[in-house]
């Protein structure tokens, strides 16, 4: 009887400290790990060394990877333990993926990722927000000259 297998994402973070080499040493292990409890991976990112959103175990830089593999559902308790016990990972996450379309893997890749579009939705809401900014900026003129007006009211009336 076949083993009913589930799609699965693990991203991971190494420490600073590491070499290039430790780093690919210790990502190989991970991926014979996954190997040796059934597991088929289908796409890898070699770790890249990156800044970190805020520290972790004091950590301001890490090695950051990534891999999508196939997996008996039995085995995810065993995966999980291995992980949670290896001493080399910092932080890691696993999550349940759909089963992805070989041309859709290309966009998980940071360099096959296409800028255009991230920077064009960027822009359209600057743009958005630099109208708010402008609107904003006549309303409050309009308001300043509307008190200016009190002000020179105000101070013709106290003459009198």
């Amino acid at each position: 009887m076949e083993k009913e297998t589930e799609n699965y994402e693990l991203s991971f973070w190494f420490a600073s400290q590491l070499s290039e080499k430790e780093v690919e040493q210790k990502f190989n292990d991970l991926i014979k790990q996954i190997e040796s409890l059934e597991g088929k991976i289908f796409f890898s990112q070699l770790p890249q060394l990156l800044p970190m959103a805020y520290p972790i175990k004091g950590e301001t830089n890490g090695y950051f990877g990534y891999f999508q593999f196939s997996f008996p559902k039995e085995n995810y308790g065993q995966l999980k333990e291995q992980l949670k016990f290896n001493s080399d990972i910092l932080r890691y996450l696993v999550v349940k993926i759909e089963s992805p379309d070989k041309s859709e893997l290309k966009k998980y890749h940071p360099k096959e990722r296409k800028k255009e579009k991230i920077y064009d939705v960027q822009y359209k809401e600057l743009e958005g927000i630099k109208k708010q900014g402008e609107e904003k900026t006549k309303e409050d003129r309009k308001e300043e000259i509307n008190l200016e007006e009190l002000d020179q009211k105000l101070n013709e009336i106290l003459k009198e």
